[in-house]
């Protein structure tokens, strides 16, 4: 087998006006248009805003500011809880967050008065979906433990006791008659009665380490706790936890510091940056999003050091380059591989802080399979 590897440019994604087959889909699409968690403004004035606007967007800063002073920061809209034998972070539904629907959503809008930015908390049917769904709609952030994506267990399994089974409920129906086939009745019904006596919703909004620290750091929408009671922790010191967790290990790939550099360099360009650990890779991108196709490409995040001495350290093996690349294209899925360039001037105690992210390069390579009867003349 052989490969060929080409120069890779991360742009962003190129928008596409697909046509939808049918209405429902068309609103499904609206509902994930938003690229992060905060709602961003469109651009009203393409030729430039009057003195008008000008004015009184100038009034409208001087008043925030003072409403600043006046009030106190208020907390996040999502808080979580971190993980610490794996570095996720559980998304807190909205009843450990307030003891009403209400309050909370008063919360909410306090803080987007405050920080003078909207939000993708949704409220649906009277009931407030914090756990995660705001999130997976805005950049399709997070995963819930149960469900594909966003939160649905609790509907699926309320669709299965009223006999009404689709989506998900429907491949676990289908999936635990073929089971049934090959088991005893006895023991199909134990499992029924198992689903059944789940009445505490078991499902938990989790999210990669490296999306915590970007909602928590860049965006300043998320606020991570070491316990539902305990402080929110800052960015500086959820960083030092998350690189706490590698700690022992000498594998610089597992480094904090440098996925977290190679995912803030995709999501800032516009992709969709999920695990990739059911390829073996650190990441793979998405030009829109899980529910709209696969995912595009597989990405493996390489450290590379500026200095010569150190250069060695890390090196791949044509094995696993052939390994690794066997499998992505069973499933069509170029790989990048990720360089996160290490300057020689940036010390162990430099990578304690955020800001050494500035320091670090990045430069990608795109490797493909090369398939000899496709490219002949």
């Amino acid at each position: 087998m052989s490969m060929v590897a080409e120069r890779h440019s991360a742009a962003a994604p190129a928008s596409s006006t697909t046509k939808t087959k049918s209405a429902g889909r068309r609103v499904d699409r609206s509902l994930y248009s938003n690229p992060v968690p905060i709602l961003l403004p469109l651009s009203e004035h393409p030729g430039g805003p009057s003195a008008f606007v000008v004015i009184y967007t100038l009034l409208k800063s001087l008043l925030l500011i003072g409403y600043r002073r006046i009030q106190p920061t208020p907390a996040p809209p999502y808080q979580g809880i971190l993980v610490p034998e794996t570095g996720c972070v559980w998304v807190l539904p909205a009843s450990d967050a307030a003891s009403a629907e209400s309050d909370y959503y008063g919360h909410v809008k306090k803080w987007e008065l405050w920080s003078s930015r909207s939000t993708t908390v949704t409220i649906a049917k009277g009931v407030l979906h914090v756990l995660g769904l705001g999130l997976w709609r805005g950049g399709f952030f997070g995963k819930a433990t149960l469900s594909r994506g966003e939160p649905t267990w609790q509907s699926r399994l309320s669709d299965d006791t009223q006999g009404q089974p689709k989506g998900e409920s429907l491949a676990t129906s289908r999936r635990l008659q073929r089971r049934a086939q090959k088991q005893s009745t006895g023991s199909h019904a134990r499992n029924v009665l198992l689903r059944q006596a789940l009445t505490v919703d078991p499902e938990r909004y989790q999210l990669m380490p490296e999306e915590a620290f970007f909602l928590a750091h860049c965006l300043g929408i998320l606020a991570v706790k070491e316990s539902e009671e305990g402080c929110i922790l800052s960015a500086a010191e959820l960083w030092k936890r998350q690189r706490n967790i590698n700690s022992e290990t000498t594998d610089v790939s597992k480094e904090f510091a440098v996925r977290y550099a190679a995912y803030h360099y995709y999501r800032s360009r516009g992709w969709v940056v999920k695990s990739g650990i059911k390829f073996g890779t650190d990441f793979v991108l998405y030009k829109k999003g899980p529910i709209f196709r696969h995912s595009d490409f597989a990405v493996v995040v390489v450290p590379a050091f500026a200095d010569e001495a150190t250069s060695d350290r890390e090196r791949r093996s044509w094995l696993w380059a052939l390994s690794i690349n066997r499998v992505c294209a069973q499933v069509s899925k170029p790989i990048i591989l990720c360089h996160v360039v290490l300057p020689s001037t940036l010390s162990v105690e430099d990578l304690n802080d955020p800001a050494c992210i500035r320091k670090l390069s990045i430069w990608d390579v795109c490797l493909r399979r090369w398939v000899p009867q496709k490219t002949r003349d």
